[in-house]
Formats: C-alpha cells, sequence, structure tokens
C-alpha cells in the first residue's frame, strides 16, 4: 500500500503503526525525516535501549534482520528495527525479509529504506506486501509550499522574497533548506517571521549579486546590472561555468514559456510544465516576450560558442562572460516584443 509522507505521520502520531515499512527513493532528506518520526513516536526513549535496532545492509543479512524483527518486545509494546540501505543487501537476504514479510510479527514495526530499488529485485515484489512511500525528487515548483508547510508548522511564516533567496542558496535540496531555516530560526529568537534581509543576514546571500539575478539581468536586456553582476561574482570566487550552465537554464526556460504562452497555455499549466514555482512563472513569461524565435536561435548559439570558449580558450573567462551578455542584450534590442 502506497500511503503519502504526510500520512504515514498521521498515523504514527495517533499510535497506527504496520509491521513493515518500506521507504525509497532519490530525496534520502524525506526518508531520513520520516525514519526520525517513527523512531520518537514507535518506541518510547525509556524502551530504546532493549526495542530499537538500527542495521545496515552492507553490514548485516537477511537472517539477522528477520532475527531481530521476529524477537518479543521487552516489558514495552512493540520493538522497531530500521535497515538502511536494503539495496545494498544480497538476493537471499531480500528474498528471506520478502518471505518473513508473509507473516510478520505483531509486535514489531520493520522498517526498511532504500535509496532506489531495482525492477528485477525481491524489493520491488515486496511492494505489493507491505506500506511503502517513494521519496521522488523535488522540482523547484514544489520547494516554496514544502518550506511554508515545514515552517507552519512551528507557527511560523515567510515572504516571497525570502524564499526565492533560499531557492537561489539551495536549490531543490531539501536537507540543505532545512539546515539554513534552523539557522536562521535560532538566530530569529522568538520572532516568527522570516524575510528576505534574515536570509541575507544569516544564510550570507544577496539579493543583488547572485546567478539568478545574472540571468534576470539578461534576460531583460539589463546590460548594466548584468556586467556589474558578472564582475562581482567573479570577484567573490564564482565559477564561470557554473553562471554559464544557468544562462543555458534560464534561456531554455524562456523559449519554453513562449511556446507555450503561443499555445494559449496559463500562467499555472505554464508554472507546471516548466517546473517552476507560481510566483515566479510571471516574470518568464514577461522576459519570453522580448525575443522571438529567430532571436532565441541566435542566443542559443552564442551561449553554445562562449561554452565552447570557456572550456577551450586562453581568454580570460570574465571577458567571455562580458562579451556574451553583449551580444545577448544587442539580439534582446532588436527583438520585435509581439509573440510571433
Amino acid at each position: 500500500m502506497n500511503k503519502d509522507y504526510d500520512t504515514l505521520r498521521k498515523d504514527w502520531q495517533a499510535g497506527r503503526f504496520e509491521p513493515i515499512y518500506l521507504f525509497y527513493g532519490e530525496e534520502d532528506f524525506l526518508v531520513d525525516s520520516l525514519c526520525a518520526e517513527i523512531i520518537e513516536h514507535a518506541v518510547p526513549a525509556a524502551d530504546r535501549d532493549f526495542n530499537f535496532d538500527l542495521l545496515y545492509g552492507n553490514e548485516t543479512d537477511g537472517a539477522q534482520i528477520v532475527n531481530n524483527a521476529a524477537s518479543y518486545p521487552m516489558m514495552a509494546e512493540r520493538r522497531l528495527v530500521i535497515v538502511k540501505n536494503c539495496q545494498m543487501l544480497d538476493r537471499p537476504s531480500q528474498e528471506l525479509i520478502r518471505k518473513y514479510a508473509q507473516k510478520p510479527a505483531a509486535t514489531t514495526c520493520l522498517v526498511l529504506t532504500a535509496e532506489a530499488i531495482d525492477k528485477k529485485s525481491p524489493l520491488e515484489k515486496l511492494r505489493e506486501q507491505v506500506t511503502f512511500f517513494e521519496s521522488k525528487r523535488f522540482y523547484e515548483n514544489r520547494v516554496p509550499d514544502w518550506i511554508r508547510s515545514r515552517l507552519a508548522g512551528q507557527s511560523m511564516t515567510i515572504s516571497n522574497d525570502a524564499v526565492r533567496l533560499l531557492l537561489i542558496s539551495c536549490g531543490t535540496s531539501l536537507r540543505a533548506l532545512a539546515s539554513e531555516l534552523e539557522k536562521i530560526q535560532i538566530n530569529l529568537g522568538e520572532r516568527k517571521h522570516i524575510d528576505a534581509a534574515d536570509v541575507e543576514k544569516y544564510v550570507g546571500l544577496s539579493r543583488e549579486y547572485n546567478v539568478f539575478e545574472l540571468c534576470d539581468a539578461v534576460g531583460r536586456g539589463d546590460i548594466v546590472a548584468a556586467l556589474k553582476i558578472i564582475s562581482l561574482m567573479v570577484q567573490f570566487g564564482e565559477l564561470p561555468l557554473a553562471m554559464m550552465t544557468m544562462l543555458v537554464r534560464h534561456f531554455t526556460l524562456l523559449a519554453k514559456a513562449r511556446e507555450l504562452r503561443n499555445r494559449q497555455k496559463s500562467e499555472a499549466d505554464i508554472a507546471r510544465e516548466l517546473h517552476i514555482n507560481r510566483f515566479f512563472v510571471k516574470n518568464y513569461i514577461d522576459q519570453a516576450q522580448r525575443y522571438g524565435q529567430d532571436h532565441l536561435r541566435q542566443i542559443f548559439g552564442h551561449l553554445l560558442e562562449a561554452d565552447l570558449q570557456l572550456k577551450s580558450s586562453y581568454q580570460k573567462p570574465r571577458m567571455i562572460l562580458e562579451l556574451l551578455v553583449f551580444k545577448i542584450c544587442k539580439t534582446s534590442a532588436d527583438t520585435n516584443p509581439a509573440y510571433e
């Protein structure tokens, strides 16, 4: 049975536990969070010395796992056995666990985690027998809601600008975001609202001089702002190839936004198809209006040329980037803003 993250937490908070869980997927932070949550609710702290086992797939085998799971709890309601990295167990061990799942101990909660599941492995068949949660990778459009939900659980709020800065700093890494949020919260004291100034101060990120602001300046044809940002980013040690990667991403999104808008797609549809948050989609649409198809082809040609130069030329990276910005912004200035 497939259950989502929030349903699992609600079940445990209400004292409802299944005999076996399987947690796996790319977003390991959610898997680790579920493990921490079930430890908190399944076995009282005073009983964990005798009724909680933490095992690892590369250090154990199926026999030990099943023996631990089949053991009765010692003066407690249940035992909890967590086995991490089950994908590292050999096939006979995985088969033994699948056999145990046919008649699991009623007084044990067995939690299995894996980074990924081979479609031909016994763990894949195990999904048909147990409660499982697949922790899929978060796209950018899902992260703002996750941040707000996490803070709401602690009676806190956050501004849109602050969310944007956290995304710039941490990307879609939930582990990094959780760490930075905790750092900010510690420094806020009793205050319950996070604004952009808090992120700048405690995460150490400036709204003015980062790669997202560079992409935004180039996208809207603001050559003065773009050159200033490049100069400061190079001084601060930012990697030119990383800047190039983000510029390619930005114009790829603009091209897609332009195509979707031409097909009369709504802002919500565009946000969903581009995997960007609804808060930011209007800016992409506005910038996309600056470019026709021919101009976008020229820009991608400029980007490819600059990328090759960065990887093989003896020219200074800053000079290559500045010349690229000149070419893109000139293309932008020559563009008919109407959609074709």
